[in-house]
């Protein structure tokens, strides 16, 4: 890039003259992170390098929150006949009757939908907690309440009544939406600038390992039966204790240290920490700037969040993450079984069929955090929308045609299917919206931003938990297309609205929004909007 050039999101705020870079070793921030690297020499600017207290710190997060989030919602699917059985023996010791067919599916929903609520509490108050405690701190304290909830669950072994592992889950779910919100949040502030993409989908990566492991322990022939699915459900005691262990000693957000605690040195060490060897002065003259601007800024309420230039990156930010649930996702997971059934596949075949989407997810995610600081955060979002609702749009044609002309080619067409839509949920939607949306705030709404979005995450996880069944019963073989509407929605919306992060810092999308807001004429505001996203693919 020329020093006549301008700033891809600014478009009227010249680029230092590289010439000169060494007498200023403070970058502008009109300068993006792919624009530091590529205009300085090595002697005034290298990549930070990170250390291994980075990546120990990283698995030392992730063991304790990704892994039991991701773990809690696959851990009652395999084994929900098994247990729902029990539940029918307990009611029966209890009330000295049999529970009905119906009264025992309100229960069973109630079960997993607890789970869902106490998510969606905990994801709306997440954010001020994190803000107010600290991102280890809210995480460590967080896991305490995760142990207690899985010691509960595994008390019900002797209690005996369903009630306590309700109760538990209801705990539980309220630290996964806290954890939701801190765990993203915490890996974006300790990253190096060029790598928050990668570690940001560790995340998922972490979720999917979990998911997928906790399906195949919850197998008859393993834990899943009626005298051991007990153990299944206290397994991640052992996760917490480690991350209790191993995270004692990982550092806290160098962010939130400088930024919420105005403990400048406590950050300085934090990053020493995280860096190997590595010259700060662009971290840290980042914080500054994000200082000066909290500090002349009046305090941000969640009001301000729906009356200000931050309420267009937040219905981004929103739309990301409904784009990720209402996706099809959960109902092509959850009953994916009943869909290789239908597909003709034996049980116990499509049983396995079922598991081995697990293998599929962590090597797509995998392929994810390889492309995602490559191709950018926004292409591989669209792009792994797009498959899905190609893959659904298959999968509803072959259903159909299977049902009416039954036959091993179609049956082979709707696994296919099914398989493509995992690779493509995994490359994009599966991973981006947990950290995108902490690139589009300052780090003084950041909070309510992330808090709001992972709010309506759960909420549309809860909605498609509550109502895919009685689509199915009502739609039957076209079930999908409710997803697939919605899927080309957020496409064309998210096509049009939301901006690529990969190569920019927090300042230049806050400013990029906020000359927006300023502007009063609407065609203005669009075109300058589009020229961005030209500018910045470009």
């Amino acid at each position: 890039m020329s020093t006549a050039e301008t700033s891809p999101l600014l478009g009227d705020a010249s680029l230092p003259d590289p010439v000169n870079a060494k007498k200023d070793s403070r970058v502008r921030s009109t300068v993006t992170v792919d624009d530091r690297a590529s205009t300085c020499s090595g002697s005034d600017y290298d990549e930070p390098v990170a250390s291994g207290w980075l990546y120990f710190s990283i698995i030392s997060c992730v063991i304790g929150t990704s892994f039991s989030f991701g773990y809690s919602l696959g851990c009652i699917n395999t084994p929900a006949v098994v247990m729902q059985g029990v539940y029918s023996q307990w009611y029966n010791n209890t009330y000295h009757s049999d529970i009905s067919s119906g009264e025992l599916t309100i229960l069973w929903a109630v079960t997993v939908s607890i789970y869902i609520f106490g998510g969606m509490i905990g994801g709306v108050v997440g954010g001020s907690i994190a803000d107010k405690f600290g991102r280890k701190r809210t995480m460590m304290v967080g896991n305490i309440l995760q142990i207690a909830s899985t010691l509960l669950m595994f008390s019900s072994k002797w209690i005996q009544r369903y009630e306590v592992i309700i109760a538990a889950r209801l705990i539980y779910g309220f630290y996964g939406g806290v954890t939701t919100v801190a765990t993203p949040l915490y890996l974006n502030e300790i990253s190096p600038p060029l790598l928050r993409g990668k570690i940001g989908t560790i995340h998922q990566l972490t979720i999917v390992v979990a998911l997928s492991l906790s399906q195949v322990l919850g197998l008859p022939q393993l834990l899943g039966s009626e005298q051991t699915f007990y153990y299944l459900l206290a397994l991640p005691v052992v996760t917490g204790v480690l991350h209790w262990l191993m995270f004692f000693f990982c550092p806290e957000s160098p962010s939130w240290l400088y930024l919420f605690k105005k403990d400048k040195e406590g950050a300085r060490a934090a990053l020493e920490k995280l860096r190997r060897n590595s010259d700060l002065s662009f971290e840290l003259d980042e914080y500054h700037k994000q200082e000066v601007q909290m500090t002349s800024a009046a305090q941000v309420s969640v009001t301000d969040m729906f009356t200000s230039y931050r309420t267009r990156p937040l219905i981004v930010a929103c739309i990301m993450h409904c784009s990720q649930q209402l996706s099809g996702v959960n109902a092509v997971i959850f009953y994916s079984t009943s869909i290789f059934r239908t597909a003709g596949l034996a049980h116990n075949d499509a049983q396995y069929a079922t598991l081995s989407l697990g293998g599929i997810m962590i090597l797509m995610t995998f392929v994810c955090m390889v492309l995602v600081d490559k191709l950018g955060r926004r292409t591989l979002h669209l792009s792994g929308l797009a498959g899905c609702m190609v893959s659904l749009i298959s999968l509803t044609v072959f259903l159909t045609v299977e049902k009416e002309n039954p036959g091993l080619t179609w049956s082979c067409l709707c696994i296919a299917s099914v398989g493509v839509f995992i690779i493509s949920f995994n490359v994009g939607p599966g991973s981006i919206p947990w950290f995108y949306t902490s690139e589009l705030f300052e780090p003084n709404s950041a909070r309510w931003a992330v808090s709001i979005s992972i709010a309506v995450n759960w909420l549309c996880n809860f909605a498609v938990g509550v109502s895919f069944l009685h689509l199915q019963d009502w739609l039957q073989d076209i079930v999908f297309v409710p997803f697939l509407v919605l899927g080309v929605l957020f496409w064309i919306f998210l096509y049009a609205r939301a901006p690529e992060t990969k190569g920019t810092t927090v300042l230049e999308i806050t400013q990029h929004y906020k000359t927006l807001y300023d502007m009063p004429n609407m065609l203005m505001r669009e075109r300058l909007h589009y020229q961005v996203f030209h500018d910045v693919q470009t």
